[in-house]
C-alpha cells in the first residue's frame, strides 16, 4: 500500500496499530475526521511518508520531535487542530516543501 486516503469521514478514536505494518506507505490522508488526543507515535514509524495530512481533526498537545524520523517528508498539513506550544526547529528542513500549521494554538 502506497497511498491511504480516508479523509472527510467521521472517524474517531485512535489510529489502529496495524497502520505500522504499512511500511511502504508514502501518502497518508486523514484530514477532516474526528481523531483526537496527541499526534500518535505510530505515524513516526512510517519512514517512507512523503505526504502526511492530518488537518481538520481534534489533535492536541505539542508538535513532537518524532517528525524528525520522517526524513522523506515533503508535505505536512497540521492545520485546524488544537495543537499548542512552539514549532520545533526540525521544520527548518529545506526538503519540506509544504507545511501548514495555521488555526492551532501555537506560539
Amino acid at each position: 500500500l502506497r497511498t491511504l486516503n480516508i479523509h472527510l469521514n467521521s472517524l474517531s478514536g485512535s489510529l489502529p496499530s496495524d497502520l505500522a505494518l504499512c511500511y511502504s506507505l508514502r501518502n497518508l490522508h486523514l484530514q477532516g475526521n474526528r481523531f483526537a488526543g496527541h499526534i500518535p507515535d505510530i505515524l513516526f514509524i512510517l519512514q517512507c511518508l512523503v505526504l502526511l495530512n492530518i488537518a481538520s481533526n481534534n489533535f492536541s498537545g505539542e508538535i513532537t520531535m518524532g517528525f524528525n524520523n520522517l526524513t522523506r517528508l515533503r508535505t505536512l498539513f497540521l492545520e485546524n487542530n488544537c495543537l499548542s506550544g512552539s514549532i520545533p526547529s526540525a521544520f527548518d528542513d529545506p526538503n519540506l516543501n509544504q507545511f501548514n500549521v495555521s488555526y492551532n494554538l501555537l506560539n
